[in-house]
């Protein structure tokens, strides 16, 4: 006999979707060597997720991540601002900021980012600015 479920909130239901994206990141999704032939897919469980919860962290950070390493730059920039917007001194949408403004040969922007970075975590910002030089020239 098969028992059925209850009708769920909207709250529950929200925690139990974003469970689910989250299982499904930690457990289902490819590696990022991977992760440009499922790319789309990531994309879209990504984009569900910041339909429920615009601000979700997480998923902002990592689609900002995975559009740079897709090399959809544009995007990667609106999410990473956006995960500013949330919280000024991550480390890590700062540096990948950086480094698609040196993608872009836009040096001045990319140093203000090491710039940023530099008072946030030293040694960070010491590797973008070995990534600036890298991509700049």
């Amino acid at each position: 006999m098969k028992k059925r479920r209850k009708n769920l909130g909207w709250r529950s239901k929200r925690i139990r979707m974003l469970r689910g994206l989250i299982t499904t990141w930690g457990r289902r999704m490819p590696p990022w060597d991977n992760m440009r032939k499922r790319g789309d897919e990531a994309i879209k469980h990504f984009h569900r997720a910041l339909r429920i919860t615009p601000k979700y962290y997480g998923a902002l950070l990592n689609l900002g991540i995975l559009y740079y390493e897709l090399g959809n730059f544009t995007n990667s920039v609106k999410a990473f601002e956006r995960v500013l917007g949330i919280n000024a001194t991550e480390n890590i949408a700062i540096y990948h900021l950086g480094l698609v403004y040196a993608e872009w040969k836009d040096i001045d922007a990319a140093r203000a980012q090491a710039a940023i970075l530099k008072k946030l975590d030293p040694e960070m910002a010491e590797e973008l600015a070995q990534q600036i030089v890298l991509r700049a020239y």
